[in-house]
C-alpha cells in the first residue's frame, strides 16, 4: 500500500504492472514496478536509460566504498606483519581503555622488543631481519587469545594491549608470550634462534591515569629485565 498505491484504488479496469528485478554486476538490487499504460512508446527507452544510469551510479558508489574500505585497513595495518601499527593503536585503544575506567575492569600493557636485529641484519641480511621480524610478530599474537590487541610499533617493537579476558596478571602474560617464544624457537627451524626483552603492566586504572603512563611503566618493567 505504500509502495505502490495505485494497486491500492478500486478501479473499472484491469491494471497491468510489470516488476522487473534489477540485476547489475552479479549483484540483485531489488525490484522496478511500472505501470505498462504510461510506458510505453518513447517514454520506454528512456526509462530504459534512466535505469540504466541509476545503476552504473549504484555501482561505481559500490567500487569506491570497497577501495575506501581497503586504503583504510592498510592506513591502520602494519604491511610487513599483518599487526595493527601506531596509528590503528590510537584508534582502538583510547575507547577500550575508557571502558576499563568506567567498569573498573584490569587494563593490560605489554611491551617487547627483539634483542640483537642488528646483528641478523648484519649476519644474514635485511631481508632475513624482515622476517625475524615476522616471526616476533606470529609469536606476540598469542595474547589476542587472552582478548588484547597486538601492536607493531615500528622496527623490533612491539606492544599488546586490552582488557584480559580472564582478568591475567602480568606476569601470566608474560609467561604465555615467553613460553611461546620458546616454543617457536624449538619446535621451527631458522637461520638463528629469537630473544626479546619483554615488560607488562596490569592495573584497575583510575579516574586520573592515563594509557601513557601505563605504557610507559611497562617499558621501565622492559627495560629493567634488559
Amino acid at each position: 500500500s505504500q509502495l505502490l498505491p495505485r494497486l491500492m484504488q478500486e478501479e473499472r479496469e484491469p491494471v497491468a504492472m510489470v516488476f522487473s528485478p534489477l540485476s547489475y554486476m552479479g549483484s540483485n538490487l531489488g525490484y522496478m514496478v511500472y505501470d505498462v499504460e504510461h510506458v510505453v512508446g518513447a517514454v520506454l527507452p528512456s526509462l530504459l536509460l534512466l535505469m540504466a544510469t541509476s545503476l552504473t551510479s549504484i555501482s561505481l558508489r559500490a567500487k569506491v566504498q570497497s577501495y575506501a574500505n581497503v586504503v583504510e585497513r592498510m592506513s591502520v595495518h602494519d604491511p610487513l606483519t599483518g599487526l595493527h601499527n601506531r596509528r590503528g593503536m590510537q584508534q582502538l585503544m583510547p575507547p577500550v581503555f575508557e571502558r576499563a575506567k568506567a567498569d573498573r575492569l584490569p587494563f593490560a600493557v605489554v611491551v617487547c622488543d627483539m634483542d640483537d636485529l642488528k646483528s641478523v641484519n648484519a649476519s644474514f641480511g635485511p631481508p632475513s631481519g624482515d622476517q625475524a621480524i615476522c616471526r616476533l610478530a606470529r609469536v606476540i599474537r598469542v595474547l589476542e587469545q587472552h582478548g588484547l590487541t597486538c601492536i607493531h610499533i615500528s622496527g623490533d617493537e612491539f606492544v599488546a594491549l586490552g582488557i584480559p579476558t580472564n582478568g591475567e596478571t602480568a606476569e601470566t602474560l608474560l609467561n604465555c608470550l615467553r613460553e611461546n617464544l620458546a616454543q617457536m624457537n624449538a619446535s621451527e627451524r631458522w637461520l638463528c634462534s629469537i630473544s626479546a626483552s619483554m615488560g607488562a603492566y596490569v592495573a584497575v586504572p583510575s579516574g586520573e591515569m592515563r594509557l601513557e603512563e601505563m605504557l610507559l611503566r611497562a617499558d621501565n618493567d622492559m627495560y629493567a629485565e634488559k
